[in-house]
């Protein structure tokens, strides 16, 4: 049986040596791939695989029985029933352009279930971590959502279509539900790291999120939606029904509970 609160200490650790490593090495960053499977400017850079290399080594190192499930490298079955799910680097494009919105993303499965999930951001220093059923925190202070319980009143944050992307519905259905939200809400406001917008949710910087993508990553996603909800979140589908299997198929809708009934509701008129 795993020590989780080892782990999580662990995971801090090696997303802060990681984070370390990308705040030293931006402006050294070199292209080395395009991802020919998603859009033309998808790219894996030499700090994204840099990065990546920290993190496994170090997992291998303290954990080396556990499956790993990386975005570069893809999977290591070890045949172990838990798994460590990383992205040594989300936000590769943001980072290229010297902008200082990037993360690196960390959680430990048990099967399908989410026990860890540790969200670091190396700019400003924020660490962002939960364990199931023990709460979420950032930088050691605990976190909870908003009690915004009006959607009137409610900043919602969206992830805007990418045309190279699937899609959970046709762009004009979205279009169409993002301007229903837009008439409904006190702000609509877009953001592209989708991890980000959960844990500052977590944190009630803001009430609600949706995202339409249905290919989106489980390692851009899985520890946000652990911290979100230790904080007290809660998350579906955009239907309103329980993600399960690691499937996002059909979107996410995340809020600080109060509002969810509301955003699903009006989702599906």
């Amino acid at each position: 049986m795993i020590d989780l609160n080892r782990a999580r200490k662990f995971s801090e650790e090696v997303a802060k040596e990681a984070g370390h490593f990308l705040l030293e090495n931006q402006k050294k960053v070199q292209i080395k791939a395009y991802k020919a499977y998603k859009d033309r400017q998808d790219i894996v850079t030499n700090v994204d695989l840099a990065s990546e290399k920290i993190i496994i080594s170090a997992i291998e190192k303290k954990y080396p029985k556990h499956n790993i499930h990386s975005e570069e490298k893809g999977v290591l079955d070890k045949k172990s029933q838990y798994t460590w799910v990383i992205d040594p680097l989300d936000g590769t494009k943001e980072y290229l352009r010297g902008l200082p919105i990037y993360s690196i993303n960390l959680s430990l499965e048990d099967k399908k279930e989410i026990l860890l999930g540790t969200v670091y951001v190396p700019k400003a220093k924020s660490m962002f971590s939960a364990l199931r059923n023990r709460g979420a925190f950032e930088n050691g202070k605990r976190i909870k959502v908003s009690s915004q319980n009006k959607l009137k009143d409610s900043f919602i944050y969206t992830h805007l279509p990418v045309k190279e992307r699937k899609l959970s519905d046709s762009l004009e259905v979205i279009w169409s539900k993002l301007e229903k939200i837009f008439n409904f809400c006190y702000r609509l406001r877009s953001f592209q790291i989708d991890i980000l917008s959960l844990c500052w949710l977590a944190k009630g910087g803001l009430d609600g999120y949706v995202l339409f993508f249905k290919d989106e990553k489980w390692w851009d996603i899985a520890a946000g939606l652990l911290i979100l909800e230790e904080a007290g979140g809660k998350i579906t589908d955009i239907f309103g029904k329980t993600i399960s299997n690691n499937d996002l198929s059909n979107g996410i809708v995340a809020s600080n509970a109060q509002i969810h009934d509301q955003l699903i509701k009006i989702l599906n008129q």
